[in-house]
């Protein structure tokens, strides 16, 4: 016989259907990158030069690893936590010295053609 209570609280299904989500956006990206003939070349390549770029590495490094910390505590604390300061300034450090690496590279690549 059914009680009427609900044995998952709509906080539980929010926090449990976004680690679903989560799960399987990974999976999917995974998935994506593995079949994908130059998956991880990609991420990692200056489209311009078409050559290794360190400054995509250092971003998508620090920004997963940061990523992956925050997800860890917000799974360990059973819920969204509040994101400070710190984690913002080390995020906007890591976008910002990739877009400052872009602007300098693209400031020493001026060509001037005269006919």
């Amino acid at each position: 016989m059914h009680s009427g209570t609900c044995p998952v609280t709509p906080a539980e299904l929010v926090i449990l259907s976004t680690k679903v989500f989560l799960v399987l956006l990974l999976i999917a990206v995974i998935v994506h990158l593995a079949r994908s003939p130059d998956g991880i070349k990609r991420l990692l390549m200056d489209k311009r030069l078409n050559t290794f770029s360190p400054m995509r590495l250092q971003l998508l490094g620090v920004t997963t690893f940061l990523l992956l910390g925050y997800f860890a505590d917000c799974l360990e604390a059973g819920y969204f936590l509040e994101l400070d300061n710190d984690l913002l300034s080390l995020f906007a450090g890591s976008n910002g010295a990739y877009l400052a690496g872009k602007a300098f590279a693209g400031s020493r690549k001026i060509e001037i053609k005269i006919n």
